[in-house]
């Protein structure tokens, strides 16, 4: 059956966070971004596969694609405000981005407090990043970013708005200097440790 595994780099070397015999969870919205990496199947295809269709299982590499199909990421936006909302505005500009293939966020409306992001369950939810071209998923991303930086998501009402300037510190959460995400390269090192260990 399927398995997850979970690890964290850190200084002092990998760290292991879960191993579980599920899928990768979520909505369900990473699929469709597996399908796109390796050219047609994902973790959930495999699973029935080997159940139910053998031939089509035993078809899949026993390896990932090296170098994969195409580019993609999911990426987790987050608040750094808290406020009562008067008006949403940026997730319809999400779905415009030429890379999204899939879009998770909570039904926000008017009169909805949005808190400060501090943790998975804080955040605005989640966005599948995918495309043949790495530069575009790489702007894409960082539209999504400055939206954050800029509190693009959301109107707040002038009652009970706190946090809504962006500390210099929080930017650092997000983006390094150089603009790409501690996250994204957490994924790279970790790729690069399989493909050696491959």
């Amino acid at each position: 059956g399927a398995s997850h595994t979970e690890l964290k780099l850190t200084p002092n070397g990998p760290r292991l966070v879960e191993v579980n015999c599920r899928t990768c969870g979520g909505s369900g919205m990473w699929i469709e971004l597996a399908r796109s990496l390796t050219g047609g199947y994902s973790q959930v295809d495999a699973t029935v596969d080997a159940y139910l269709h053998p031939a089509a299982f035993f078809a899949i590499p026993d390896k990932p694609v090296v170098p994969f199909k195409s580019s993609g990421q999911i990426v987790t936006p987050v608040s750094y405000s808290r406020g009562s909302i008067e008006r949403v505005e940026g997730f319809g500009k999400i779905r415009g981005l030429s890379s999204v293939i899939a879009l998770d966020a909570p039904k926000f409306k008017v009169g909805d407090v949005v808190h400060k992001t501090t943790d998975l369950a804080t955040n605005l939810g989640f966005v599948a990043l995918c495309h043949q071209d790495a530069r575009q998923v790489q702007e894409d991303l960082e539209f999504i970013r400055s939206m954050e930086r800029d509190n693009g998501f959301f109107v707040y009402s002038s009652e009970g708005i706190e946090d809504k300037v962006v500390e210099e510190e929080d930017k650092e959460m997000v983006l390094s200097p150089s603009g790409d995400s501690p996250c994204l390269r957490r994924v790279s090192m970790l790729l690069k440790e399989i493909e050696r260990c491959l």
